[in-house]
């Protein structure tokens, strides 16, 4: 699952973080596969994971280099993301940006998905979260700044933790 999720992105982005627990070190051969020698590729181990998905794409932000344009936040558990549309995301990122991939789900509502880039204006913000609620408020704080591409790939609503229509 995480390897499908990093092949999705991988040609798309300079660098790979891959935010993982702690305790997850001897696994790495397991879990990254062939990613593990690419240098591209970056795991980053975490002591406390379980303090939730904001407090780890906080961290994660606060790791970045200093000419870092912008930040891809792409979840492991949604593996059925195409390469395609992370190339979309990227392709419609600019300064200033948030880029949101949407698509109309089966009940034909559009829904928004992730992978979500967001551009260095906004890394102060996602450096600051904390809890389990990821990056919600800073988009709903930035509305302004979301450019929304329509893709066809459900893949980026498919969390296999959640059913999705």
């Amino acid at each position: 699952m995480l390897q499908q999720a990093i092949s999705a992105i991988v040609d798309t982005v300079n660098s790979v973080i891959v935010v993982m627990k702690q305790n997850d070190c001897d696994a790495l051969p397991r879990l990254l596969g062939g990613f593990l020698a690419d240098c591209r590729i970056r795991p980053l181990l975490l002591e406390y994971p379980e303090a939730g998905i904001g407090s780890n794409i906080a961290y994660a932000t606060r790791t970045l280099s200093g000419n870092s344009d912008g930040v891809l936040v792409m979840l492991a558990d949604m593996p059925y993301v195409q390469s395609q549309t992370a190339q979309a995301v990227v392709d419609n990122f600019g300064a200033g940006k948030i880029v949101v991939p949407v698509c109309v789900d089966s009940d034909g509502q559009e829904k928004q998905g992730h992978p979500v880039l967001f551009a260095r204006q906004f890394f102060e913000e996602l450096a600051a979260l904390n809890g389990d609620t990821g990056a919600r408020a800073v988009l709903r704080d930035n509305t302004q700044s979301i450019t929304y591409v329509s893709v066809v790939d459900r893949g980026i609503l498919q969390d296999i933790d959640i059913a999705v229509g």
